[in-house]
């Protein structure tokens, strides 16, 4: 929507539909499950947060974004599905807590986007910033890293 590229991905698949319902129904189901399940899905969370990021950044740029905006888009791609989850749940999203969430998905954009410009390939470029992603996101929880705050 916001490179103006219509019809939007979803619009035009309806399997994108069809997974999230499928998605909803089996969470609904199997609640108490889910909730058993918190580091699983902590982990399935932070994948996403990297798999989506990237090719965020990388469509960005292939529709002629200047760098900086791709880097802001990949990282909007990534945490807003996030945020959308903990507003429907009634719970404050992540990205708005103490933890290292966006910084980490920014950080992955910001090294992809330099090495892209390098001519770095792109499919280990992409891989290696993914993992990137996962790696500070996972050790910044492990040891409680958050940013400082800032006092106004």
């Amino acid at each position: 929507m916001t490179l103006g590229v219509y019809p939007l991905a979803w619009v035009k698949d309806t399997n994108y539909l069809i997974f999230i319902a499928l998605g909803v129904i089996i969470t609904v189901l199997f609640k108490k499950v889910m909730l058993r399940l918190h580091k699983v899905i902590f982990l399935l969370d932070t994948v996403g947060i990297g798999v989506y990021t990237i090719p965020g950044v990388q469509k960005s740029l292939q529709y002629g974004v200047n760098p900086f905006a791709a880097i802001i888009l990949g990282m909007i791609s990534a945490v807003f599905g996030g945020v959308i989850r903990d507003t429907l749940i009634n719970e404050i999203p992540l990205i708005f807590q103490k933890e290292i969430y966006a910084t980490a998905c920014m950080a992955g954009a910001v090294v992809f986007v330099l090495l892209d410009f390098y001519g770095i390939k792109t499919d280990w470029n992409a891989l290696g910033c993914v993992l990137l992603i996962i790696i500070v996101r996972l050790i910044a929880v492990k040891y409680r890293l958050s940013l400082p705050k800032i006092d106004l």
